[in-house]
């Protein structure tokens, strides 16, 4: 438990104030576009045009949650709505559709930095998100008009909240997650189980389990779940399937499971 007091103390001691985020928010997103400044303009593809940019297009076009251009696939609607409110307020394009993308990359990247600095040290918390900025799988996704790196970015700050003993804001990062791709659910639900079992663990490795005052109140953590599961009732009530549609479930053709 160390090595988590020393984070503590290093995160406290550091200048948090809500201005020098900003500034280093921004700081991070001029550096994106200017790393990204070639592919702004480059049409939409892979999944961007088979689903994402058009359930977004439905959303910003006609307020609807659930896409009828395309088939449904289930996904909760947070980042459609995004790109929806940016072709709202800047028009409908490529440009701004990947401006965007990269305004919610640079916010994960800030969380990344945070939750680094908070478990590390900062030389490893500028290392970290320098990396990860660069990594060809994470720079290839950061301008795509896709799901993962806002879910990656909002778990970030899940973890970060969760490690400063803040339930209840961890509790809303990892909602938000859940109800920009589904699967970020499991990892409020892996850290739920990890303070479940760490009840039962054997002495010598209490150093590795949350507090025990922390665990009287792992409930939180199953908060998440609650905007997922409404999600899921509004789709099945307003298709008649739960997870996706008939052509990706066959087994939930015509409704029935």
């Amino acid at each position: 438990m160390q090595s988590a007091t020393s984070g503590r103390e290093r995160s406290r001691a550091a200048p948090t104030g809500w201005a020098l985020e900003l500034l280093f928010f921004a700081f991070i997103f001029a550096a994106l576009m200017l790393l990204h400044a070639p592919l702004l303009r480059l049409p939409y593809f892979w999944d961007e045009a088979g689903y994402y940019v058009p359930a977004a297009r439905d959303l910003y076009l006609t307020g609807a949650l659930i896409p009828h251009s395309t088939p449904s696939n289930a996904h909760p609607p947070l980042v459609m709505a995004w790109l929806a409110l940016a072709w709202r307020v800047a028009g409908y394009s490529p440009l701004v559709t990947r401006t965007a993308m990269l305004a919610v990359t640079a916010f994960s990247l800030l969380g990344l930095f945070r939750l680094s600095r908070f478990a590390a040290n900062l030389p490893v918390a500028w290392a970290t998100t320098a990396l990860a900025a660069l990594y060809p799988v994470f720079f290839t996704q950061s301008s795509l008009a896709h799901l993962d790196l806002a879910v990656a970015g909002l778990t970030f700050w899940g973890l970060l909240a969760y490690l400063e003993e803040r339930p209840w804001h961890a509790a809303l990062w990892f909602s938000l997650a859940a109800v920009a791709k589904e699967t970020a659910i499991l990892a409020p639900l892996a850290l739920l189980a990890w303070e479940l079992c760490a009840r039962w663990v054997r002495a010598r490795w209490t150093d590795f389990a949350p507090p025990a005052d922390r665990r009287s109140r792992s409930f939180f953590l199953l908060v998440p779940l609650l905007p997922l599961a409404c999600w899921y009732a509004y789709h099945y009530a307003k298709t008649g399937l739960l997870f996706g549609n008939a052509r990706v479930c066959p087994l939930q053709r015509d409704g029935n499971a």
